[in-house]
């Protein structure tokens, strides 16, 4: 047999040539045992992969993923096109779901979360991804955000972390906020972990430091507290065997220290008690007995000799304090004893008043009666001593007046008081106003005064005959002048009010006249006085009837006061009213001045009170209204910094100055000051509008000019012959938006770029329709290619390889098209046996012609059938009639040729016609 035969008797698909063992995977009779071979054995890497695209066995790819063979370029081409593949199929079916394990390679699981058909598949598999770098990869593909978001929560690196939230700040606000969230939790755990190692570090270097300083102030408090926080450290994180061995030395050490202290305290407490306990039992044999009383400084020389050393004696001076005091009062009372009969009574008491016997200590009997008895004697003698000192000097203060007297000429007082003196030296001369005593037993009698008196009762004598001939004639005089006063009538009342008085001071000046012609002219000068003051009288009572008028007045406006601030409604009150009011009361307060002396003060309180009580209600309304006008001016003031728009500013402002128009009575000055920083935080509010205003103005100004520039871009766009996408529209649409946003100033002047820019966008949709029917119509056409193909192999007049080697085209075709005609082309695309007719129903209703009458009663059923889907199951339809028509007429082409189809195909193809599908 020649070679060539032979050749020619080998199977292609395992002919030596890779080209021909690559055509023959093309062919319809290879099995899929052959098309595994391949897939796994095949030398060429061009027919392995086509092989590989061709295989449906999901454990056959995983094998070949997991050899990861590598060919001679060193590029895993085999193994990128095993897991495509496998990704693919097990991918795009829910059945493969569970399939999905924590077994499977992570780059698998990668690539199934990145490409699955379905989100669920995808979900699971990236559930599975613990790699941080394959996570990021993940985050940072084009995904769904349920699996962005998914991933965010698994990935756990810092720095991987922050660069996916710098990637997704402006793209998926949910998975920045699951960064967020987990970047500040490693923040606090790292802060945690540092705090714990900051707090066991300073607690060990604590308690070392303290078991070398141990007379550290509240060393046993510290070490609790240091042992404690160590323990509590411990129960949180175990600390290492090196730093427990360290603390535990450094705490025993510290016990130890603490033990000898306690010891030592114990020792030092014995000798303190043994010491108080020997003062306090003398202390107490002291209450009740004197007899243990000199034995007082032994005891106590004996506890200051046990007393510790280093211990504060400040205690046991307290307690034997009192027995000090005890001892030295009692060394004063035997020296008192032993001299008393060299002493008078008041030495005597004064050393008894130096013995300050301790309280609480028994007192010898004899102190008290003792003191008692000087007490009394040393009385007497400065009662008796007193007594003569007090008549003595009494008698020098009379003497002296009396002289004082006749000086005067005060001839009747000093006749009384010449009668009590002679009187009261009568007695002393007798002795009778001396009481015996030691003092005073052996003075002389008062001779000297006694002599006194009489040269001053001499003088006495000569003064009452001097002065009755020397005032007589003045007194006649006085009298002349009063009788000349009272016949003037012409001379104004309260003028002769005031000379009378004038004229009665003068005669009190002569004195006192004893003489007859003494008493006739002081009778006279009596009468004519009477006589002179009775106009006076007239006058003075009409001026006192007035006076009683003005205080009636006075007192009527301060009952009304009290009145009105009494009645009067001060939650719901006429404040300028009320101020009015206030104002009157004052003014006519004024006019009625003269008022009695005796009521003025009484009157002017009582008005005082009245209007304080009543500026007080107005000084509160007052000071009311000076903080809502003070808060109205921080108000306005507070705006300059807040975040308020200028038109919110403005108008809360404006708000503000009528708020302040309303608000009532204010103290004048006050009121001046407030309005003036009022206006000037107003006027910053308006002048910083102003400067919003031109800034808005300019900036408006340079976004029209950035407007008419769009405009003239989109306008040569739309003229260019470069395919325009409605993103191209959306983006100018936007721009242009955003530009006119910020031009609310210049709206007129951008109104008509706005109107044209509005018309090209018009055309330029419409360009993007045109395009987007002649894709749509391009699909189409391919689609209807493909399945003129289908329906030529299944009725038998196309081979397979024939249909293998037309079946590639120039366009490309949408992924779920491409898979429904993918299913035809395999023989697994499944149909009822009236899905032909259905579908020409369907699209003879869409283009509103009839069926023929075979197909009434199919039309009818199908017309219920969505009835009832639409009215019962709410499932109404929402499709526009062109795409509900483009899916009827994707499922024609990717419907199995049948004789059904072929004999409604005239049908459907006449209403596709008139809906414009083809």
């Amino acid at each position: 047999m020649k070679l060539s035969k032979l050749l020619e008797s080998t199977p292609k698909w395992d002919h030596k040539d890779a080209k021909i063992r690559l055509k023959a995977l093309q062919s319809p009779a290879i099995t899929a045992e052959m098309v595994y071979k391949l897939a796994l054995t095949d030398p060429d890497q061009d027919v392995r992969s086509a092989a590989i695209g061709l295989t449906t066995d999901l454990q056959l790819l995983l094998e070949i993923n997991l050899k990861e063979i590598t060919d001679t370029t060193g590029n895993n081409t085999i193994k990128t096109t095993a897991a495509a593949r496998w990704v693919a199929l097990m991918g795009s079916d829910l059945a493969n779901f569970d399939k999905i394990t924590d077994q499977l390679p992570l780059d698998l699981l990668v690539l199934l979360a990145g490409d699955a058909e379905h989100l669920d598949i995808r979900c699971k598999a990236a559930e599975l991804v613990n790699d941080d770098l394959a996570l990021e990869k993940l985050l940072l593909s084009n995904n769904h955000s349920k699996l962005y978001q998914l991933c965010a929560t698994k990935l756990e690196d810092e720095i991987l972390l922050t660069r996916v939230h710098k990637a997704f700040l402006d793209k998926d606000k949910n998975v920045v906020r699951i960064i967020k969230g987990k970047l500040q939790d490693i923040k606090h755990q790292r802060e945690k972990e540092v705090a714990f190692k900051t707090a066991w570090q300073q607690t060990l270097v604590a308690i070392e430091d303290l078991s070398k300083n141990t007379h550290a102030d509240g060393f046993s408090r510290r070490i609790s507290v240091l042992n404690e926080t160590w323990q509590k450290l411990n129960a949180e994180q175990a600390l290492s065997r090196e730093s427990n061995t360290r603390f535990k030395q450094a705490f025993d050490n510290c016990q130890n220290h603490i033990s000898n202290l306690e010891q030592q305290k114990a020792d030092k407490n014995l000798a303190i008690s043994n010491a108080l306990a020997q003062v306090n039992e003398l202390t107490t044999k002291l209450v009740t007995s004197l007899d243990a009383i000199n034995s007082i400084n032994q005891v106590l020389n004996n506890t200051k000799a046990i007393w510790p050393a280093d211990e504060d004696i400040a205690p046991l001076d307290a307690l034997c304090h009192p027995l000090n005091l005890l001892a030295q009062q009692n060394t004063l009372w035997s020296e008192f004893q032993k001299q008393k009969h060299n002493l008078n009574p008041q030495q005597q008491l004064s050393q008894l008043k130096e013995i300050r016997w301790p309280d609480n200590f028994l007192v010898p009997a004899e102190i008290e009666p003792l003191m008692t008895t000087l007490k009394d004697q040393i009385k007497l003698q400065k009662n008796s001593e007193k007594t003569y000192q007090t008549n003595l000097g009494e008698l020098e203060n009379q003497l002296s007046k009396l002289t004082a007297s006749i000086e005067e000429g005060h001839l009747k007082k000093a006749t009384k008081l010449l009668s009590n003196l002679k009187q009261a030296a009568k007695l002393l001369s007798s002795g009778d106003l001396i009481t015996s005593g030691d003092s005073t037993a052996n003075k002389p009698a008062p001779q000297g005064l006694i002599n006194r008196i009489s040269l001053a009762e001499k003088k006495l004598i000569e003064l009452k005959d001097w002065q009755g001939f020397a005032t007589n004639p003045k007194r006649e005089e006085l009298c002349q002048k009063m009788t000349r006063l009272a016949e003037d009538t012409e001379i104004k009342p309260q003028n002769k009010a005031s000379k009378i008085k004038q004229l009665q001071d003068e005669w009190k000046k002569l004195g006192a006249s004893d003489s007859k012609q003494g008493q006739q002219l002081w009778s006279q000068f009596k009468k004519q006085g009477d006589i002179a003051f009775e106009p006076c009288a007239v006058f003075f009572k009409q001026q006192n009837q007035l006076r009683e008028q003005n205080l009636a007045q006075k007192k009527k406006i301060c009952l009304s006061l009290e009145q009105y601030v009494a009645v009067n409604d001060w939650l719901d009150t006429d404040w300028k009213a009320a101020a009015e009011i206030l104002r009157t009361a004052q003014k006519e307060w004024r006019q009625y001045k003269d008022i009695p002396r005796a009521s003025h003060k009484s009157i002017q309180a009582q008005f005082h009170s009245a209007t304080r009580a009543l500026q007080a209600k107005l000084h509160g309304e007052q000071d009311k209204n000076h903080n809502l006008k003070s808060t109205l001016i921080q108000t306005v003031s507070d705006l300059h910094s807040s975040d308020l728009s200028i038109a919110q500013i403005i108008d809360q402002t404006k708000r503000c100055q009528q708020d302040w128009k309303k608000i009532g009575i204010t103290q004048h000055k006050v009121d001046q000051k407030l309005w003036k920083k009022f206006r000037a935080e107003c006027d910053k509010v308006f002048a910083r509008r102003e400067e919003i205003k031109t800034a808005e103005q300019q900036k408006s100004n340079s976004h029209i000019q950035e407007a008419r520039t769009l405009f003239k871009q989109f306008s040569d766009g739309l003229d260019s012959e470069a395919p325009l996408h409605s993103a191209d529209v959306n983006r100018f649409k936007k721009t242009f938006a955003a530009l006119a946003l910020h031009t609310t100033s210049a709206k007129g002047q951008l109104a008509p770029v706005t109107r044209d820019f509005n018309k090209l966008v018009k055309a330029g949709l419409s360009i993007v329709a045109q395009q987007a029917a002649a894709t749509d119509k391009q699909l189409m056409l391919e689609l209807k290619r493909l399945g003129d193909l289908c329906t030529a192999f299944e009725s038998g007049k196309l081979t397979s390889t024939a249909l293998d080697s037309d079946w590639p085209g120039e366009i490309t075709l949408k992924k779920n098209i491409l898979k429904k005609i993918q299913q035809r082309r395999e023989g697994k695309a499944q149909s009822k046996a009236d899905e032909a007719e259905r579908l020409c129903i369907q699209l003879e209703i869409l283009a509103d012609i009839e069926s023929p009458a075979e197909s009434k009663t199919a039309r009818l059923s199908y017309q219920v059938e969505r009835l009832t889907r639409e009215l019962s199951q709410g499932q109404k339809e929402t499709r526009s009639k062109h795409e509900q028509a483009q899916e009827l007429q994707i499922d024609w082409y990717c419907l199995p040729y049948s004789d059904l189809k072929d004999k409604v195909e005239t049908r459907f193809n006449l209403a596709a016609s008139l809906l414009g599908l083809i």
